[in-house]
């Protein structure tokens, strides 16, 4: 997956459960983040954290790849369960401009 200044981009939209490898690359300018979220919510109306200022909630959080400067890869693996699952740049202000993505676990 890649992320950009503006978006997330996946290599496929679905995968079978158990564990799961992100090959995440930031192909941004700046800093970014991937936190894998569990929730039935849909990937544009997450809500906003109230404890940090322009940040989404992060309630159903998996893991996530940590802070990836302009350029920098990463691989993570997570052991996911079937269900429905948003992918999301939490800098703050990053998720408001687009960095998310539904993401289906069978």
């Amino acid at each position: 997956m890649t992320l950009t200044d503006t978006g997330v981009t996946l290599g496929q939209s679905s995968i079978n459960s158990g564990p799961v490898t992100f090959k995440v690359k930031n192909a941004g300018s700046i800093e970014h983040e991937l936190v894998v979220v569990r929730t039935d919510i849909a990937q544009d109306k997450l809500q906003p954290d109230a404890d940090e200022p322009g940040k989404m909630s992060e309630e159903g959080a998996q893991g996530e790849s940590g802070d990836l400067a302009a350029g920098l890869a990463k691989d993570f693996t997570l052991n996911l369960s079937p269900g429905k699952y948003v992918l999301m740049c939490n800098q703050p202000g990053h998720y408001m401009v687009g960095m998310h993505i539904a993401f289906v676990v069978r």
